[in-house]
């Protein structure tokens, strides 16, 4: 999750006329919103993502919300209401459960073909938000989520790829597609790319994220995996995350999202690591967008690694940002300019933009 500019931002939605008898949370939700955006004004119609909000900053507004009023709310409503008026009406829903979602529409709205993102370790795709402002604004944005216990036990890495097809075919139910994912989120990606070629359906653009097929872990794997989660909620800051068991995560979890399915996502995650394990990756037709994060790396992980995997050409982008860091300022920036340019070269690369 990107930290915030420092630079001053100005709305360029046009004003809109004052509407009567307005929600009585929508004034303060405006004000919240300006104030953690830094713009000068913001309207009861005005999207938070749209001037320039992220996942970071949607964190810091529910905990603002929770300290000022007592209201929890999850970070993924405000992806389902990102307006002041729409979140609004949210927060008069008290008691409304809060569940991760199989499939988060990061942004619904657009005719072009969508860019399905795939969760990290920790099983979230919340922080692909901050690519949103370097894409076009025709293009519908989908995070697969993992959902713990609400999924069948899978038993290898292809069973939860073909889980994740079927609710992006349910979105889109024909090719070419286009997916990303990051560090874990890009072994499923490619799984899932090369599952889709193996039925006949074009993958238009796959794109990794800091992601390897081979492990870096040494000692206890489980250990290990709760450790990065528990760096990863306290927003990957060295020194910030403390000592990690199962039951610290879940509780760090939930406070930082207000998800009451946090267990489910901690139990995911172990799972879904565990499905890693000898995974070796099917060869993908085509070629590869890879970043690198380049502070921090363990020695011995390159791009190159993926070649082996790759019948086309590895296109490596080196950031230079650590690896928890990726989808936070300044890190997203450089990396959504760079998607946006490849998804724009795919006709060049011989891939059809009709795919109805």
């Amino acid at each position: 999750m990107p930290m915030s500019t420092e630079s001053t931002r100005t709305s360029t939605i046009p004003d809109r006329p004052v509407r009567h008898e307005p929600n009585p949370y929508e004034h303060l939700l405006c004000e919240m919103f300006a104030t953690l955006l830094v713009v000068n004004r913001v309207g009861p119609q005005d999207d938070f993502f749209a001037l320039g909000g992220h996942s970071m900053l949607a964190v810091r507004l529910q905990r603002r919300l929770r300290a000022l009023l007592g209201i929890k709310i999850a970070v993924q409503d405000l992806f389902r209401n990102p307006t002041p008026a729409g979140l609004a009406v949210r927060l008069h829903q008290q008691g409304a459960e809060n569940l991760t979602e199989p499939l988060l529409a990061i942004r619904a709205t657009g005719s072009d073909r969508p860019l399905f993102c795939v969760h990290p370790i920790l099983g979230l795709s919340w922080s692909y938000a901050s690519i949103l402002p370097h894409l076009d604004t025709d293009q519908p944005v989908y995070g697969l989520q993992a959902t713990g216990t609400a999924d069948a036990r899978y038993d290898s890495l292809d069973d939860l790829s073909r889980e994740y097809l079927a609710r992006i075919r349910k979105v889109q139910p024909k090719g070419p597609y286009r997916l990303i994912g990051w560090s874990l989120g890009g072994l499923i990606a490619h799984a899932m790319a090369t599952m889709l070629q193996s039925q006949g359906e074009e993958v238009s653009t796959l794109a990794i994220v800091d992601a390897y097929p081979i492990s870096v872990f040494t000692g206890d794997r489980d250990e290990a995996v709760l450790d990065e989660l528990l760096e990863s909620v306290a927003d990957g800051s060295p020194g910030q995350a403390g000592s990690a068991d199962h039951s610290s995560v879940v509780a760090a979890l939930h406070e930082a999202t207000g998800l009451e399915d946090a267990n489910e996502l901690v139990d995911a995650a172990l799972r879904n690591d565990r499905l890693t394990r000898g995974f070796t990756p099917r060869e993908f037709r085509g070629d590869l967008l890879f970043f690198t994060a380049l502070q921090g790396r363990p020695q011995g992980l390159t791009a190159q690694l993926w070649q082996p995997s790759v019948a086309g050409t590895v296109h490596e982008h080196q950031i230079q940002s650590a690896h928890h860091q990726m989808l936070r300022y300044p890190a997203a920036d450089e990396l959504g300019k760079i998607l946006s340019r490849w998804e724009r070269s795919e006709q060049a690369r011989g891939f059809v933009e009709d795919c109805s």
